[in-house]
């Protein structure tokens, strides 16, 4: 009698777990897991290991043809913001990723999107639930692809399935700037503007558990991590701080604190850490530095300067404190770095600091060109877009050995950011639409 009820006993169990599995197989709601128990290969990374933005891939080099490739949904939504009403837009708000025929980017609206470039059709729309009655973000970081899933940092760090946009990671660590992947371990920083500290930490998403972490004092923002060696650097762009950490424990190897605050671009370029920044003085010329640093010990290697030329409407202007926003950009092709300023200069140095070429791009009208948005480097050719406020811009193909401009093209609209590019493609943002350029 026991056996019998034994036996009934297991095939009523063995019903419900059949019927449990088809219930959940059939849920439409993704799984969202603390732990991916499986080898990650790293795919791709925005701007590389050493954030020098250089991609070797077939670049165009002649006039191209440009065709609009998808459009967002003109969405609006509106904010109970301070004291009144203010009416948002959603917007592309991250460079696009290109990944085997796949753009993968974000919009302020709060949803993640894989477009695929030859059809224009949408492969995923997945969306984060972002709370619409708060201020969304207005930058999503480029997405971090390893293995089969899309990572990506929206106050949490999100984790979507490749093929189907599907959940299937989140960890809240605090708001976060763009992540970096070493060693199986995702690098990101946190910030608290309240306590003026951030904090440098790393994640083993196959465990789901920060592994190390290390919190910076007095600062309020840090820029995505550069990797050397056995080394993750990170930087405070407005402050002019820099970190070197230990890969493993995030200890701190080195430091350099500036006195005055220097807004800079950095980039990991021929065993060298490079540093574009401003000096402001007490005249209207504002330079431009160009600093070389030891990545082991955090010791200046050289530094040359190069001043803007003097503009009519600046005669009169004396600058005496940081206030004024500057931007500038610095990419290597591993030998060679190419920067430039908000006046729109683009320089080409040596490994040793010294002046290759200079050009100047076209100004938009009577303003000035921003050369805002960061180039990128395809082999032998550097784009890079020009932009001010709300006007359009041109996207400049720039050889790289002679300084000889390939081509210059005027966009439809104004580019928000980089240009991403693929083999003999360019897709360019702006607002809800992408572009592709090709021959």
């Amino acid at each position: 009698m026991k056996l019998k009820l034994t036996k009934v006993l297991a095939v009523l169990i063995a019903f419900v777990l059949i019927f449990l599995f088809t219930f959940e197989g059939c849920s439409t709601t993704p799984a969202i897991n603390n732990t991916l128990p499986y080898l990650l290969e790293l795919h791709y990374m925005w701007g590389g290991e050493g954030r020098n933005f250089y991609f070797d891939v077939n670049p165009i080099k002649k006039q191209p043809e440009i065709r609009k490739i998808f459009t967002g949904e003109p969405l609006k939504w509106f904010f109970d913001y301070s004291r009144e009403d203010i009416t948002y837009t959603p917007f592309f708000a991250s460079p696009p990723v290109f990944y085997k025929d796949v753009l993968y980017f974000g919009d302020t609206g709060g949803f993640y999107y894989a477009i695929d470039v030859k059809t224009g059709k949408i492969k995923w729309k997945q969306d984060i639930d972002v709370d619409p009655n708060q201020l969304n973000p207005s930058f999503v970081s480029p997405p971090l692809i390893i293995g089969n899933i899309v990572f990506f940092a929206w106050g949490p760090l999100y984790g979507l399935d490749i093929n189907s946009g599907k959940i299937v990671y989140k960890q809240d660590v605090g708001t976060i700037n763009a992540p970096g992947f070493k060693d199986g371990i995702i690098y990101l920083s946190t910030a608290s503007k309240i306590k003026r500290t951030a904090t440098v930490v790393g994640i083993d998403v196959t465990k789901g558990k920060i592994v190390a972490k290390h919190i910076l004092d007095k600062v309020a923002d840090i820029e995505a991590p550069l990797f050397y060696k056995d080394s993750v650097i990170v930087y405070n762009e407005p402050a002019g701080n820099i970190y070197s950490l230990d890969l493993k424990t995030l200890n701190l190897k080195w430091e350099i604190k500036q006195h005055d605050n220097y807004p800079y671009s950095a980039c990991i370029s021929n065993n060298k850490l490079i540093l574009v920044r401003w000096v402001l003085g007490l005249t209207p010329l504002r330079k431009l530095q160009c600093v070389a640093i030891d990545p082991e010990n955090g010791k200046i290697l050289w530094e040359v300067s190069f001043e803007d030329e003097e503009r009519e409407e600046d005669k009169n202007l004396i600058i005496k404190e940081y206030g004024y926003i500057f931007y500038s950009f610095v990419v290597s092709d591993g030998n060679n770095i190419y920067f430039g300023n908000n006046e729109g200069f683009i320089y080409a140095v040596d490994s040793t600091g010294k002046l290759l070429w200079k050009i100047k791009t076209e100004p938009l009208g009577s303003i000035p060109a921003f050369t805002r948005n960061v180039p990128v480097i395809s082999k032998d050719t550097l784009y890079i877009v020009t932009t001010e406020g709300h006007h359009s811009g041109y996207l400049y193909a720039i050889d790289t050995k002679t300084s000889k401009i390939l081509f210059k093209y005027h966009l439809p609209t104004r580019a928000e950011y980089s240009v991403t590019v693929a083999d003999n493609k360019i897709y360019v943002t702006s607002g809800l639409q992408i572009f592709e350029l090709k021959n």
